[in-house]
């Protein structure tokens, strides 16, 4: 479990990935920030980002959904 962040900006606010963002396989949408480091959310398909569950800053537990993907159609 840790803390969800969905990217590193330092001039900005940090934001979830935008609605409709295409995705690839192995792409990186985001971090969770554990006690022994960051872990990366690796997006499991080819899609689009349909919505981001969770917020930036959101603290979140081991499998719990923080996005949902719209496979892309071939």
């Amino acid at each position: 479990k840790g803390q969800l962040l969905w990217e590193f900006d330092v001039e900005a606010d940090s934001l979830a990935p935008a609605i409709g963002k295409l995705v690839a396989k192995g792409d990186v949408i985001g971090y969770i920030q554990t006690y022994y480091g960051m872990e990366e959310v690796i997006s499991p398909i080819d899609g689009r980002i349909a919505v981001a569950v969770c917020q930036q800053g959101d603290f979140v537990a081991k499998n719990e959904v923080v996005a949902m993907l719209l496979p892309e159609e071939k």
